[in-house]
Formats: structure tokens, sequence, C-alpha cells
């Protein structure tokens, strides 16, 4: 097999990743990598294929973890938040790298992946945000003497900590994850997503250029699906993901499992052009696989037309293609949602919605479209669909666009252009994150997505302003 983009941008960050033999991800066990003779073919959405090293070892795993275990606890939050400090530092050192990383595993954006790039330096960067997310006890085991870590002590996990990251943002997912065990004292035993583990494996390079290289380690998809010993579970995904893991594992399970987003436009903006101009982008973004992307519109009826011309006319503008040669739009994951997508989209339209233009299908290439006129009985108003596509539902009464919007439970985020006291209404009727409208409104969907983990339970609404 011949080398890949993603396996050449790996070996210009770091060689020591890639087998002998140069056409796989390797392992990495305690800080070191490691060739295995069990490997399976990984494939791009851009359609580039490799390989990646897998491992059904369990105790290979786990024992050089447990038996640094002791070191990582005698190490204080302040010389382990140093050291995630210096992750952040080799990140931006090598920013421009990750970001072709990124986009050519996952398919985004460079500014996408660039996006996604600065959020984990920024996050590692940053550690008392995974620290305000861990169990807090009295008194200290473990503490900080000085800084804004005075008043923490975090009770130790007893076991390695299991870190199931994401497609849509592996470095991030594989990073945070990571950080967030060894601020608790548990090493981190990464799995990374099909299509994510050279991303993974750069996030865990970052760690392992600093004093934590012996806490961490990577395993990859399709390895073992159990690790017995482990003392929580920190994951990123679909939240079915996240529930399975919970039933699975017996432990405590942290998690950011934020999605799609809709939208409730009931008050007139400012600039419904720059309103539809944000909208359809976000629908774009990643392709439409991307954590808060806009996938629903529920708007008053005289805005929904509107919006849904303004749109129309944006989308036809998008390129697509590679995201190495500038392409607007990238490929979606595999070609099976690629056919999802367009079951959905030819649902919709024979349930009476229009179309912004053809359906323009190519590979794992889905042109953006804008549907208007989608009523509740198509399919994809209560699913997702992974492609760049925007759904406008109009309403002539807005208390109807409310109540729908109640009921889908698909989006994990909603931006609200009415006013605040439906926005809170909204907000309280779920676990679901509320935007109050406003300029750049659209774009703060994405916030949730860089969020740390949090402990598994219904998590409160958050209204943002």
């Amino acid at each position: 097999m011949s080398s890949t983009r993603v396996l050449e941008t790996l070996r210009s960050l770091d060689p020591s990743l890639l087998s002998d033999d140069g056409t796989a991800v390797r392992l990495v066990i305690a800080g070191s990598p490691e060739d295995s003779p069990l490997r399976v073919r990984a494939l791009s959405p851009l359609g580039e294929a490799y390989e990646v090293s897998l491992t059904r070892e369990h105790e290979k795993v786990l024992e050089p973890l447990l038996k640094a275990a002791d070191r990582l606890t005698s190490m204080s939050l302040a010389e382990r938040a140093e050291s995630l400090a210096e992750a952040a530092d080799y990140i931006n050192s090598n920013f421009e790298i990750m970001t072709r990383l990124v986009a050519l595993e996952t398919g985004k954006s460079l500014s996408q992946a660039r996006e996604e790039v600065s959020a984990t330096a920024e996050l590692l960067s940053r550690p008392l945000q995974l620290l305000e997310q861990l169990p807090q006890i009295s008194p200290p085991v473990t503490s900080l003497a000085q800084g804004p870590w005075r008043a923490s002590w975090v009770q130790p996990v007893r076991g390695p900590t299991l870190v199931l990251a994401s497609f849509s943002s592996p470095l991030f997912t594989a990073a945070a994850g990571a950080a967030f065990a060894l601020l608790s004292s548990s090493p981190a035993v990464v799995k990374s997503p099909w299509q994510g583990a050279a991303s993974a494996a750069a996030a865990l390079s970052a760690i392992a250029s600093t004093d934590l290289t012996d806490f961490v380690s990577l395993v990859h998809h399709r390895g073992p699906p159990l690790l017995d010993g482990i003392g929580q579970v920190v994951a990123f995904g679909r939240p079915e993901t996240v529930q399975a893991a919970a039933r699975q594992y017996g432990v405590p399970v942290y998690y950011n499992c934020s999605g799609r987003a809709l939208t409730l436009i009931c008050s007139r903006p400012d600039d419904i052009e720059a309103l539809a101009r944000d909208l359809i982008e976000s629908a774009a973004w990643h392709a439409g696989q991307g954590c808060g992307s806009i996938r629903w519109v529920l708007a008053r009826n005289d805005i929904a037309e509107e919006l849904a011309e303004s749109a129309a006319d944006m989308a036809s503008q998008m390129t697509v293609g590679d995201p190495l040669e500038g392409a607007d739009v990238g490929p979606l994951r595999h070609r099976g949602l690629v056919d999802v997508a367009v079951r959905l989209i030819n649902d919709a339209i024979a349930k009476g919605a229009s179309q912004s233009g053809e359906l323009e299908v190519r590979g794992n290439w889905v042109r953006p479209l804008v549907l208007s006129n989608v009523l509740k009985a198509a399919d994809l108003v209560w699913r997702d669909v992974f492609a760049p596509v925007m759904a406008i539902m109009s309403f002539t009464d807005c208390s109807e666009a409310l109540n729908t919007a109640k009921l889908m439970t698909q989006a994990t985020t909603a931006v609200a252009y009415w006013d605040l006291s439906r926005a809170v209404e909204l907000a309280s009727s779920r676990s679901i994150v509320t935007i109050a409208g406003r300029e750049g409104a659209v774009d703060l969907a994405r916030v949730p997505c860089y969020a740390p983990p949090s402990q598994l339970q219904q998590r409160p609404s958050l209204l943002l302003f």
C-alpha cells in the first residue's frame, strides 16, 4: 500500500507514529509508539486508504499505565497543568501541520480544521475549565498551592480512563479526554474513531512531548471493545454512544455529545441576508456532519420565504471538492451517509418540500441544498441527516413552531430569534443549549462542541446572551 497524504502529513509531525514500513498508524503504549502485525484498513472521506495497528491484548495496554499510576498521582495538579500548557505550545508550534492532518483525515475545510486545532490548544492551555468538571472532595487529596487552583482538590480515580474520541473532532476530543483523565490522576487510554486515528495520534504526540508521556496510550477503532479495570469513561459523539458506554462499563461516565442545531425565527432579524449566509454556511459546516451545524430552521411564513431565497442563492455559489484545494464543502464520511441523505431528501420532497436546485451527488460529495416548506411529516424533521442540507419549516402560528422545536429531541442546540421569555421556555423544555438570537449567534451554536466533558446526567439548559 502506497503512502497517503494522511500518513505523509503525520510523518512530518512525528515519524515515530508510523510503522516501520510507513503504511500504518502505530499504537501508543504508555507514551511509546508500537507496531502490531494486526492491522485494519481505514479509508478517509477523500478516498485515501491507509492502515492502523490494532491490539487485542488488554494487559499490554493497561499494565504499563497501572505501573505508572503512582507516579502520576505524585505529580501535583500544578505540574500536570504546566505539562498540558506545554502540550498546547507543541500544538501551536505545529499548527499548520495539524490543520492539514485534520482536514485530510476528516474532510473538513482548512478554516474548519484550524478552528479545531485552535480549540484544542486553547483548552490545554486553560486546564481550569477541565478541573471544574471533576469531583471535588475535602479534605484535599491533591492540591495546588497558588493561582486559581488554590482551593481545588480532586478525587483521584482508581484505574485508567478510557477516552472515546469522535470523528467530527478527533484531535480535540482525544486531547480533551486525555487531559481530563490526567487532571483526575488517571492514566488515559484513548480509543480513536474510525477515520480519526492519525489525528488522535497527533493529539497524544503533543501530550507525550511533556512529562506526562508515560501516562497516555492510544488504541484504535475495532480494537478491544472492553477494557477491564478502567476507572472512568470520557465519551464524545452521539448520545447513543455515551449511553452504551454507561451500560457496558458500570463506572462514572463523563461526556460531551453535542450534535446538530435548530434555529427558531419568529422575530424579524435586522439583516435577513446576513442571517441566511450564516445559516447556510453553518448547514454546510463539515459537509453538514459537524457538531453545531444548523440543520433545521423553523420560521414565521414571511421570514421563511425570504430566508429560503437568499440561502439558496448562497448555496449555489459554494464550491465542493478537496478541502486542501480550498473547497468550501468537503465529502461526507462514507457512502452510506450519502445514501441515507438522498433518501431523506427525496422523502421530504415527496411530502411537499421545495428544493433550491437539483440534488447533486458525486461519490462522497453532496452539493449544499436548501429545502423549504418542509412539512412535519417528513422523516428528516425527526431524524438527523449528515449532509449539507438546511430544512426550512414555515409556520403561521409561532406557538406551533415553538412546540415543534420542543419535540425535536435530535437537536442538542437551539438558536432562538424571538422574545426572551420564549427562548427561556425552549431552554427549560428539555436539556438543550439555547442561544438568544443576535448577530453572530449562529456561530455560537458550535461553542458547546468544544466544551469540557461533564458527568453523565441530565445537564441543565444554558441560555447565552
